[in-house]
């Protein structure tokens, strides 16, 4: 929550329980990470998202169809970074 916007972290502290974000809250007085700190576990977090996503524990499509990236996604981005490659 560090690095997020206040609307964008007041959004996600609405979907804790009173208790939790009260110790959230304590938590996020307390601990002041570095930027670096900060951009390491933004990686952390995508890295957990993907892992999710890949193992079937998280839906895109289900959540919203916009953020469905296809099953060869990945692919194509190797074949274009390859020199000659194209898609």
């Amino acid at each position: 929550l560090h690095g997020a916007k206040p609307e964008a972290a007041e959004k996600i502290k609405r979907t804790f329980s009173h208790a939790r974000r009260r110790k959230i809250d304590d938590l996020f007085e307390t601990n002041k990470p570095s930027p670096g700190e900060i951009a390491t576990m933004n990686m952390k977090i995508i890295e957990t998202v993907r892992k999710m996503a890949s193992d079937g524990y998280l839906r895109f499509d289900k959540i919203d169809p916009q953020l469905a990236v296809e099953d060869e996604f990945e692919e194509k981005l190797e074949r274009m970074a390859m020199p000659g490659g194209s898609d």
